[in-house]
């Protein structure tokens, strides 16, 4: 039985986090919907159990908005937009704009918009199990 989340390494959280964001965006390039949202369900899990550890954690999600892989990126963006708004939306401004598929760009532009206007429900807000 793999270890519970709160007893794993900031580390080994935000490894299983970047592994999340790209299994989740190969299911989502090649169509495969249950499997992305499953992987989404469990980066979500991971980044509020590395949102509740605090700065240190925060930290290791802030460094994702400069991981080789967008889909990781565009993860890190939208939940840095609570943490660095600065450092957020150049990420999501840059994956708009060089991304014009569904999946990444539309998702880093609308995100993006949201924000902006004052109607993005961040992460932490949400109601989840």
């Amino acid at each position: 039985m793999p270890d519970r989340d709160e007893n794993r390494s900031d580390a080994a959280l935000l490894e299983a986090l970047v592994a999340a964001c790209v299994h989740r965006g190969e299911a989502l390039d090649h169509g495969h919907i249950a499997t992305a949202n499953t992987q989404f369900d469990l980066g979500t899990r991971l980044t509020r159990e590395l949102l509740a550890r605090g700065q240190p954690a925060r930290n290791g999600i802030l460094d994702l908005l400069n991981n080789e892989n967008p889909y990781v990126r565009l993860h890190a963006a939208f939940v840095a937009l609570e943490l660095d708004p600065s450092r957020a939306e150049p990420v999501l401004e840059a994956i708009g704009r060089d991304h014009k598929d569904l999946n990444l760009g539309f998702s880093a532009r609308f995100t993006l918009e949201q924000w902006r206007a004052g109607n993005l429900l961040t992460i932490s807000k949400w109601n989840t199990k």
